[in-house]
């Protein structure tokens, strides 16, 4: 029953990732608080927060220029959805395995691209993955890792959670400097102009 519950809710909570993280806390903890307390929150997420972070434009047309731009940066790119978040134009795609979004100005330059992957830190460059194995939030769970590009700089971004915390975005660049280490806030994406 809670598998399927929990694969219902992840369809109908989209980027939210309430049910993963329910299913995930069960079968890593065994610990049901956990599970409760994400169940619990796949529910409201659910009913609440239906739309996420998520600006999904269903099905945004975009100019030839945006589409020969995605397609000369990212040949492979595939499964291409297009929608506007902060005034730029995204690309959210799959990429050489892994979901990617690609963000463009409004003149098809492009400004940014995250890759998402996964949560397995051994997918972390080895300076990034020492830094995080040597730093105080080694033994928390991590929740996420996305790569971003920019023309001034690339970096990553690992979400840590741990039972009766606040969840942390920890920021690396890719030699393993940490640049900023913050509590995790709802729809605080990270931005083209993001600064550290």
């Amino acid at each position: 029953f809670f598998y399927i519950t929990s694969v219902y809710l992840h369809l109908c909570t989209g980027n939210c990732n309430f049910a993963y993280q329910a299913s995930h806390f069960y079968r890593v903890s065994g610990d049901p608080a956990l599970c409760d307390d994400a169940f619990r929150d796949a529910i409201f997420g659910m009913v609440v927060l239906q739309s996420c972070e998520d600006d999904d434009d269903n099905g945004l047309k975009v100019s030839e220029e945006l589409q020969k731009a995605l397609r000369e940066r990212y040949p492979e790119a595939k499964n291409v959805e297009w929608e506007t978040k902060a005034g730029y134009y995204v690309a959210e795609c799959w990429n050489n395995g892994a979901e990617t979004d690609v963000w463009f100005s409004t003149d098809a330059t492009w400004k940014m691209t995250e890759t998402d992957l996964g949560i397995d830190v051994n997918r972390l460059p080895a300076s990034v993955k020492e830094t995080f194995l040597a730093g105080q939030y080694a033994t928390w769970g991590v929740d996420d890792i996305d790569k971003y590009e920019r023309e001034d700089l690339t970096f990553y971004l690992v979400e840590v959670e741990k039972k009766g915390q606040k969840d942390m975005d920890l920021y690396y660049a890719e030699d393993g400097t940490v640049l900023k280490e913050v509590e995790d806030r709802p729809n605080d994406d990270v931005l083209p102009t993001t600064s550290f």
